[in-house]
């Protein structure tokens, strides 16, 4: 434990060779979502106010708060509602139609500081890791 944070032993070494392959996938993976989004630009979408009044067909409720959370933490779980409350202002009244592509990352940008957004828990490879925008991935 370093800072607070587990951090777990890599379970297998990864070859070089490995490695090269993977990176030749998500360069591949990426040029193709590339010329997909060309093929179909993406754009963002303004906010309407057709559904200003209409009611709720869908409701989703978690909890933002963990109980059990250590007081290392909490500051973190605090950053990561901040940052949900944040993105949710980019999103709320967005009205997107029928056949429509929406993209969250373009609808969003790039999350920063600049944008109001803080520094939070993102988890990864099941680590708790201090990331800016962290938690987002929740919403």
């Amino acid at each position: 434990m370093e800072n607070g944070y587990a951090y777990l032993p890599l379970k297998e070494k990864v070859s070089f060779t490995d490695a090269f392959i993977f990176s030749i996938k998500v360069s591949f993976n990426t040029l193709k979502r590339f010329f997909v989004n060309k093929s179909q630009p993406i754009y963002k979408h303004k906010k309407g106010v057709a559904l200003v009044n209409a009611k709720f067909q869908v409701s989703s409720i978690s909890s933002l708060w963990n109980a059990a959370d250590s007081e290392k933490n909490w500051i973190l779980t605090a950053g990561k509602v901040e940052n949900l409350r944040v993105a949710c202002q980019f999103l709320n009244g967005l009205e997107i139609e029928n056949d429509e592509i929406f993209s969250f990352w373009k609808q969003i940008g790039n999350p920063s500081t600049r944008k109001g957004f803080t520094i939070g828990r993102e988890l990864r490879e099941g680590c708790i890791v201090p990331t800016v925008a962290g938690g987002l991935c929740q919403l």
